[in-house]
């Protein structure tokens, strides 16, 4: 029986490939010897993870080390960041004493290098950062109660450790303004960084840089019913995010943007506090070719942006989107039929794709009723607990799957020149 060893490179690598980043089996494999070590590096080392820790720290900055013999950072692909960080109870849950200090052992300065020198892993394709709160807990969206000033932000950063993690693990990443091409914000945190906004930093200057961005904010409830959207900090945060992130994405060609599915951006309503601004906008992103978007609402705001986009615009995706259900006062709110109507007048010279989830993010005969007709997903925030509630809209139905199947043709029509 021939040996797993005596197969040939080729085979190798088949067998290895099969195994679907099964991380645990790499590692065990790469334990075998020294020949299948070097055959399944490429694999073990395609991403790698960093956390705020002094250990994790000395074990990323090893691959690359200059006395290591054998170097492995050509092979790392993907770099996620991890930060872990401690936010205080919120006064609606406390009391719990005073927030914690930053300590060095929180955000070390092994880190701080690593973090701030991804140009150590000239293969790198793609930067995830992410931040996973480990309070006591997951429910407390009090945290995002109320409007953060500029002062109270500075404030919060010098006195408590988890918004200071924050601010340094962002100006570390911004020194790779140039570099770094490709970014995925996972889970948010909807809380103003200092770096994001300070002339001094080079965040502006990284985000520039970047040709792909997806970002996803986060997301939950109180624990019974009562959503984040309630919260005037979260929804101010929500429609600062041009200033913090979207003005500045000259070179993206590919943005992504993903709501948390019961506080869904989009609309506006001076009556209604629970719905606020998505601030996409004419001016921002001129290069832009693919546009994706899940749980938001579609409005005549993100037409006009849309718009703004003729002559570059590929592919257009709406995942779990709504349009409004209920009359708001300068809201922004549109019919879907009328926001189709409103993208085939724009006269989009090179849209090829677009994907638009029907109700419930259902297939086409997954929402066909009774009556034969397929309906696209209107919603409303409700007014007490501010979570959204998804239905379809006889009254539109008509009208939206005209204004869709028009709009169809048009791409399939640009797909064949």
């Amino acid at each position: 029986m021939t040996s797993f060893l005596h197969l040939s490179a080729e085979l190798k690598l088949s067998v290895i490939e099969q195994l679907d980043n099964d991380i645990d089996t790499l590692l065990s494999i790469s334990r075998v010897c020294r020949i299948l070590r070097l055959f399944v590096a490429p694999f073990v080392f395609n991403t790698v993870v960093l956390r705020n820790s002094e250990k994790s720290g000395r074990s990323i900055a090893a691959l690359g080390a200059q006395d290591n013999p054998i170097s492995l950072a050509h092979l790392v692909r993907e770099f996620h960041y991890k930060g872990s960080i401690v936010p205080p109870v919120s006064e609606t849950i406390g009391p719990d004493g005073p927030p914690k200090k930053f300590e060095t052992s929180d955000f070390p300065d092994v880190v701080d290098a690593v973090l701030g020198n991804l140009a150590a892993f000239p293969n790198l394709e793609k930067l995830v950062v992410e931040f996973t709160l480990d309070g006591r807990y997951d429910y407390d969206i009090y945290l995002y109660e109320d409007e953060e000033t500029t002062e109270m932000m500075v404030k919060a950063e010098e006195d408590e450790a988890w918004r200071t993690v924050m601010a340094k693990s962002w100006d570390a990443i911004s020194r790779n303004h140039g570099f770094v091409k490709s970014l995925e914000i996972r889970n948010l945190i909807p809380k103003e960084v200092s770096t994001w906004t300070n002339e001094s930093s080079r965040f502006r200057d990284f985000l520039v840089g970047l040709e792909n961005i997806k970002i996803s904010i986060l997301g939950h409830d109180n624990g019974v019913g009562w959503s984040i959207s309630t919260t005037e900090g979260y929804r101010y945060f929500g429609e600062q995010l041009d200033v913090f992130f979207f003005n500045h994405l000259q070179n993206v060609t590919r943005f992504e943007y993903s709501a948390w599915e019961d506080a869904p951006p989009g609309l506006s309503d001076r009556y209604d506090s629970h719905h606020y601004r998505l601030p996409l906008q004419g001016g921002q992103m001129p290069r832009l070719r693919q546009l994706v978007l899940s749980d938001c609402f579609i409005s005549t705001f993100l037409a006009d942006f849309i718009r703004s986009l003729a002559p570059t615009l590929q592919s257009l995706v709406l995942r779990k989107c709504h349009a409004g259900d209920r009359e708001l006062v300068d809201g922004g709110q549109i019919s879907w039929g009328n926001f189709f109507n409103f993208v085939y007048d724009a006269e989009m010279a090179s849209l090829t794709e677009l994907v638009v989830d029907l109700l419930a993010g259902t297939s086409k005969e997954e929402s066909e009723r009774k009556d034969g007709v397929t309906y696209f997903s209107y919603a409303e925030l409700t007014r007490k607990y501010g979570d959204c509630w998804a239905r379809e809209n006889s009254e539109e139905a008509d009208n939206d799957w005209k204004a869709w199947t028009r709009l169809t043709r048009m791409v399939e029509e640009k797909k064949d020149v």
